[in-house]
């Protein structure tokens, strides 16, 4: 089961959608359109495999 903190990897698109409010309020909404989602194993303090997650991938 997935839960809060749990590390996950989604395949899918985003839709972004922008709307003006009847008070003229400018809304936006990002969703995430999931079509594969994996869970990603730790080491239990957050690492894969042992190593710290490098935060300069490019996704």
């Amino acid at each position: 089961y997935l839960h809060k903190g749990a590390r996950i990897g989604v395949i899918g698109t985003l839709d972004y959608s922008r709307w003006e409010t009847e008070e003229g309020i400018q809304r936006s909404s990002l969703q995430i359109i999931a079509n594969s989602l994996e869970f990603i194993k730790t080491d239990g303090r957050g690492f894969e495999n042992g190593e710290p997650v490098d935060p300069d991938i490019p996704f």
